[in-house]
């Protein structure tokens, strides 16, 4: 726990140096890297149990994935 506490406090220390405007640029692109790698892993699981029994679900799932990933990117932003 506090190894933890310490990181924070150095990545506080840090980001006190740093322009805010900055700051909110890192955090929305985190925010925005998080939810990217999040859909990869939900469209990688709904392929897997999709796959064998429902063919046509799978088809609209993949076809929608520029559309899902548009949306989340939008949503985490």
């Amino acid at each position: 726990m506090d190894s933890l506490r310490f990181a924070l406090n150095y990545l506080e220390s840090w980001l006190d140096l740093v322009p805010a405007p900055v700051v909110g640029l890192i955090v929305i692109v985190l925010a925005v890297a998080i939810a990217l790698a999040l859909h990869l892993w939900a469209r990688r699981l709904a392929r897997r149990l999709l796959r064998g029994r429902y063919p046509f679900a799978l088809t609209v799932a993949t076809r929608l994935r520029g559309v899902t990933r548009l949306a989340i990117v939008i949503c985490a932003g």
